[in-house]
């Protein structure tokens, strides 16, 4: 790990501010924000910015995007849970619950801006997290309108680990092949980090890491670094949505 790294001093990380939200609302989003340890997107995007860098990635524009990823996860778990019209007593709560969704989305972006990564790279994250954005909510849609569930298992999963992956890419300023490869590593770790999909876990995960090795041109340390992630997805370390 570099030095001055944000995982370390857990004092410092990109909190979400829940001062000016209701009791009711603040206990919403305490509830569905992940920490950062328990979050597979938090955690690519660390271990891709810090290892994945020639140079040392600034620490506080990674907890700051790790901040983002965390906060649109507790906005897609909320979503999720208000997309269960069957569960004892949301409706009462449907109010609470969309307030503080759109609070973390809110942050999320926010969080974004306070990367300070400057104009060209904020702006290419803007537009990465506004893409995932209108990607979670289509599988909430497709979902809905096919049966009434909530969206299909993996889905989210997948499309925040792509995103973890791509904001970690974009703060060590790897080449495009290989940003290409991370996304696509982060995208088979989600959907194998949700122990309700189909078995084959750990080939998903063995063939995730051939192809990454394979299709980038980063040092050994950082593909350990990635194959240690991995490994903690096939123990189950990682919450899910």
């Amino acid at each position: 790990m570099h030095a001055d790294d944000p995982f370390t001093h857990p004092s410092r990380s990109h909190t979400v501010d829940v001062s000016t939200l209701s009791p009711a609302a603040r206990a919403v989003v305490e509830e569905a924000r992940p920490t950062r340890e328990a979050s597979l997107p938090a955690t690519l995007c660390h271990t891709v910015g810090a290892e994945c860098s020639s140079t040392a990635t600034g620490a506080r524009s990674l907890e700051a995007l790790v901040g983002s990823l965390t906060a649109l996860e507790g906005y897609v778990r909320i979503r999720r849970k208000s997309l269960s019209a069957s569960r004892p007593g949301l409706a009462e709560k449907r109010t609470t619950r969309l307030l503080a969704s759109d609070y973390l989305f809110a942050r999320a972006h926010g969080a974004v801006a306070a990367a300070a990564m400057g104009s060209g790279p904020e702006l290419v994250c803007q537009r990465r997290l506004t893409s995932t954005s209108s990607a979670l909510v289509a599988s909430f849609v497709s979902s809905t309108h096919s049966d009434g569930d909530a969206p299909a298992v993996g889905t989210s999963e997948a499309i925040l680990a792509e995103l973890g992956c791509a904001f970690g890419a974009l703060a060590a300023d790897v080449p495009e092949r290989t940003h290409d490869s991370l996304e696509s590593f982060g995208r088979s770790l989600g959907r194998a980090s949700n122990p309700r999909v189909a078995t084959g876990t750990a080939d998903s995960v063995d063939c995730a890491l051939e192809t990454l090795r394979a299709n980038t041109s980063l040092e050994d340390e950082a593909v350990a670094a990635l194959e240690s992630v991995a490994r903690a997805v096939e123990s189950g370390a990682f919450e899910t949505c």
